[in-house]
């Protein structure tokens, strides 16, 4: 059976007015999405001097044999390669590379369980789960969170938050949750995972329109991929005739 949550929400200068949703305070499993949170918290660790845009040596042993991986196509024809940091977060966020996800957080982040109270203390987080009682990873966030990462994201400024901005700017939108009107798309990002007999697909993203700015996110979830994809362009099309209409917002 089709189960979705949605959020619309537009940007205060104090914070999101909450415009839509549904259950956008249950953590899902959020897939590529969850690499926003990667990214943002690996900036704000350069920011601090806390990690430098190093070289990292990248081995054949270091690529992930699942899902979209743009490195593995660099690395296919070399012993090692040398990225830095930087780099490594642009293919992770532009291209949705397990790769470059998978070594940044074995390199970079801090363990899951320590990842997992950085979201709570420092981000602020209130439902999502990086990390289950025995240490495992887990990539669950409401929209509820992912409203407050890209809020945060997008109310700093500086040249390495414009550099996550931009590769948000140049993500693949997959299930065109934004596709029904023309708008101005500041970022958005994209992911699918199975899990058991379900399909989990997950939009979210920031928009401008009539000169305010806006988040919109969706996580549909289906035994057919389909019938989630269509959910996703359903809801994308349904909350953008509500803020063209002004209907029951």
């Amino acid at each position: 059976m089709l189960s979705s949550s949605f959020l619309l929400a537009k940007f205060t200068p104090t914070g999101a007015e909450i415009l839509e949703g549904k259950d956008f305070r249950k953590a899902k499993e959020a897939a590529s999405v969850a690499k926003v949170f990667l990214a943002a918290e690996i900036i704000r660790l350069m920011e601090e001097g806390r990690v430098k845009n190093s070289q990292i040596l990248i081995k054949r042993s270091d690529i992930e044999a699942y899902g979209t991986d743009v490195l593995a196509d660099i690395v296919k024809n070399n012993n090692v390669v040398n990225l830095d940091v930087l780099t490594l977060i642009g293919l992770m966020i532009k291209y949705s590379c397990n790769s470059s996800a998978s070594i940044l957080s074995k390199r970079i982040l801090p363990k899951r369980r320590d990842l997992d109270k950085v979201a709570k203390d420092i981000w602020e987080l209130k439902d999502s789960k990086l990390a289950a009682k025995d240490g495992r990873r887990l990539n669950k966030f409401s929209l509820g969170d992912l409203l407050l990462i890209f809020r945060k994201i997008y109310g700093k400024e500086g040249k390495l938050w414009n550099f996550l901005k931009e590769k948000l700017r140049t993500s693949r939108n997959i299930y065109y949750l934004f596709d029904q009107k023309e708008i101005e798309i500041l970022g958005c990002k994209s992911g699918t995972k199975k899990v058991g007999p379900k399909y989990f697909i997950n939009d979210c993203g920031v928009f401008r329109y009539n000169g305010e700015v806006y988040f919109m996110g969706a996580m549909v979830s289906d035994r057919s991929i389909s019938r989630a994809v269509l959910g996703i362009r359903k809801i994308g099309e349904d909350l953008l005739l509500k803020l063209d209409s002004g209907r029951r917002l």
